[in-house]
């Protein structure tokens, strides 16, 4: 039996967030923020891999961990990844403002490797190509699933801050068993218009399960020739949805590594996400039962993919 059920690889960060009802305020960030303590939340044994500047910002993400009960291994720098983001009638707008140091394979304790799943999920490029083999690598020799989210693999940023995208080196892709993008990462790295391609592309250089979010209308999934739709919960109120993707994803390896079914998966990680956007999550009081039980709600439909 191993240690944790989802160890969250990446940076987490200090960010500047103008909502959708206006107004700007600092929040704490980050994949092993939102995915780590919703993970948490739901009852998995979590560990988050990170690295934020030395000082008060380390001691405060150590703090907020300890007192949910997440193992937190948070390496010191210099700086602490900082973004800028503001949602209106465009969609969001991201800037970086500050960057963390990158993280290497050789700075994760093992411990945090002694997990059934481990998430690879960097914001800014904070994991190269030769961390995501190593740890690949290490973790397929002792049965780890490896999943990898593509927002921080595909950003590349300006010299003002401002974010475009970039295609990764295709053998970057089969060293994943989960892959999770957005609906617009995805297609920006197969290079095409439609969503369903997009997955069948990703998933011919090997991963088992590829994920696209779509936002307010849910996600698909792509899995040994099933295509599934998941649909959103509608949420009592959008109060911010920053983070919700990292939930998602967070939520539905929970799942897998419990052996759920990929509609209970899916269902587990559309309810996270909505909480997350109600701001129920990650720091709310709702329990993970509250979570379990509102997932009951979610729709999932499940089809044959002639791409594949």
């Amino acid at each position: 039996m191993t240690r944790y059920d989802l160890t969250v690889i990446g940076h987490l960060t200090l960010d500047v967030v103008s909502p959708p009802g206006g107004g700007l305020h600092r929040s704490m960030g980050g994949p092993p923020f939102y995915g780590g303590l919703t993970a948490r939340r739901l009852g998995a044994k979590v560990a988050v891999v990170s690295r934020v500047a030395s000082g008060e910002h380390q001691s405060m993400f150590t703090s907020v961990f300890r007192e949910a009960g997440v193992s937190a291994f948070i390496l010191g720098g210099e700086e602490t990844t900082c973004f800028e983001i503001y949602y209106g009638g465009g969609g969001r707008k991201l800037r970086l403002a500050s960057r963390a140091e990158d993280l290497l394979f050789g700075d994760v304790p093992v411990e945090a490797l002694d997990s059934s799943t481990v998430l690879l999920s960097p914001v800014a490029g904070e994991l190269s190509l030769e961390f995501v083999e190593a740890a690949s690598r290490y973790c397929r020799k002792r049965g780890v699933l490896v999943a990898g989210d593509l927002q921080g693999f595909t950003r590349v940023f300006f010299e003002d801050g401002t974010v475009s995208f970039r295609q990764p080196e295709e053998e970057f892709f089969g060293f994943f068993d989960v892959v999770k993008g957005s609906e617009r990462e995805v297609k920006a790295v197969a290079g095409c218009d439609s969503v369903r391609e997009a997955l069948a592309w990703i998933a011919g250089f090997g991963p088992k399960v590829v994920v696209a979010t779509l936002g307010e209308r849910g996600a698909l999934l792509l899995s040994e020739g099933l295509l599934f739709r998941v649909y959103s919960l509608k949420p009592g109120k959008v109060v911010d949805p920053t983070g919700a993707g990292d939930a998602f994803i967070a939520a539905f390896l929970v799942g897998y590594a419990w052996l759920m079914s990929l509609e209970d998966c899916l269902k587990l990680a559309s309810s996270a996400a909505t909480c997350v956007v109600e701001r129920k999550l990650p720091l709310g009081d709702v329990s993970g039962e509250y979570v379990i039980e509102r997932s009951r709600e979610v729709r999932v439909e499940r089809s044959g993919c002639s791409l594949v």
